[in-house]
């Protein structure tokens, strides 16, 4: 095979797959299938037809995988880390420790709103009757 028709094939995968060494795996996987397979090949196509099929089937699958292992494994943007060094001392533990839910600001303002409004509207009810056992 020649050099150019090599480097042919890793500029296709290379279409789909986000490096070069990712893309010269896939030529490398492309010849394995190939090998294994080629007593499958029917001769509807030409040979480098079928073997630029596979190529581009190998090419696709990795690309695929390599995105989605590349979206868990990126480092957090800078604001985050910004963010947790100023939650977390040197030693780990965090610089203050997190608020209740129920002692933050916000919460015991409606808590206090609250129970005036339940308080005004238990005095504007009418008085209590009695009744019958």
């Amino acid at each position: 095979m020649t050099t150019l028709v090599l480097i042919g094939f890793i500029v296709r995968a290379l279409a789909f797959v986000g490096s070069v060494g990712g893309a010269e795996e896939v030529v490398q996987d492309t010849w394995m299938t190939v090998i294994a397979g080629i007593d499958r090949f029917e001769e509807r196509s030409s040979l480098r037809t079928w073997i630029g099929g596979i190529l581009v089937n190998r090419a696709k699958t990795r690309g695929v995988a390599d995105r989605r292992a590349a979206s868990f494994s990126s480092p957090p943007p800078d604001d985050a880390e910004a963010a947790e060094s100023e939650r977390f001392g040197p030693r780990g533990y965090w610089s203050a420790p997190p608020t209740a839910w129920d002692t933050a600001p916000e919460a015991l303002t409606l808590r206090k709103e609250a129970c005036e409004q339940i308080d005004h509207e238990l005095s504007n009810l009418p008085p209590q009757r009695d009744l019958p056992p």
